[in-house]
């Protein structure tokens, strides 16, 4: 971690494709502590990119929780309605599709009409790098060829290991290390709080930022946090069902466990 002489912007980042967690929780309490201790404007940004995931509910529910929490943020959306009026995914779709010619420009930019069955089949080898093709909805996908670019030590990740990165969906949607790099970059320096799980992530963005020569992204500062994980060692997720917060609890063992990771002795 390193201070800086400019406005850093952190954010709380939510998903509404289902009832927050524990996990979500707490990188909320962390996310808050790391962007006041840095001096960091604060925003909350909801990637409401999937239509067929997010629900009303689950937007009205990350309002709730970060009410449950008793964390403060600087700028708008403060409530669903103000983001339902003026921040969901129809007014950033524009954006999001200026930004995708931008990425397209690049050589290491390419479409790929594979289907994730033949992806996954055993010796498949996809050659849609070599062959042009357009961007068509429902047919083909926009990758970024990562592996041509230099393999640099980034957050422990095993880049050589990683695969090369949807942007843009078959379904013409933009997919989520597209739309976060936008809106991001769009802030300039971030302050980027996220948990252990998303250091691909964070290492991919940051591979692409330098690739598009996102000067201010690529002065962000990254911090990853160990995560809560369940009684047999795996992560907490949304997908896996993990049970939904209840915020009629007390989240006092949430501050416990985020002072926990940053050190702080409370008692």
């Amino acid at each position: 971690m390193r201070p800086t002489s400019r406005m850093l912007y952190a954010r709380f980042a939510p998903t509404p494709s289902g009832f927050l967690h524990v996990g979500n929780a707490l990188n909320f309490i962390l996310t808050w502590v790391y962007a006041r201790h840095f001096k960091a404007k604060l925003g909350l940004r909801i990637d409401d990119l999937d239509p067929a995931r997010c629900e009303q509910k689950y937007v009205d529910y990350i309002f709730e929780t970060l009410a449950w929490l008793g964390l403060s943020w600087d700028e708008e959306p403060f409530s669903a309605s103000e983001f339902n009026g003026a921040y969901s995914y129809k007014f950033k779709e524009e954006r999001y599709r200026k930004f995708l010619l931008q990425v397209k420009k690049n050589p290491l930019a390419y479409v790929c009409s594979c289907s994730r069955k033949e992806l996954q089949t055993p010796g498949f080898v996809c050659t849609c790098k070599t062959k042009n093709l357009p961007l068509t909805p429902n047919e083909s996908a926009l990758k970024f060829d990562i592996q041509a670019l230099e393999h640099e030590d980034l957050f422990g990740v095993d880049l050589s290991k990683l695969e090369n990165p949807v942007l843009w969906r078959k379904e013409d949607i933009p997919a989520y290390q597209l739309a976060s790099l936008c809106d991001d970059s769009s802030r300039g320096e971030c302050l980027l709080v996220r948990g252990d799980d998303l250091r691909e992530s964070s290492a991919l963005q940051l591979l692409l930022a330098k690739s598009l020569n996102l000067d201010g992204f690529i002065k962000s500062t990254f911090i990853h946090h160990p995560l809560i994980k369940t009684s047999s060692g795996q992560k907490l997720s949304k997908s896996r069902s993990a049970k939904p917060l209840d915020l009629s609890a007390n989240p006092e063992f949430l501050y416990i466990k985020a002072s926990e990771i940053l050190g702080i002795k409370l008692f």
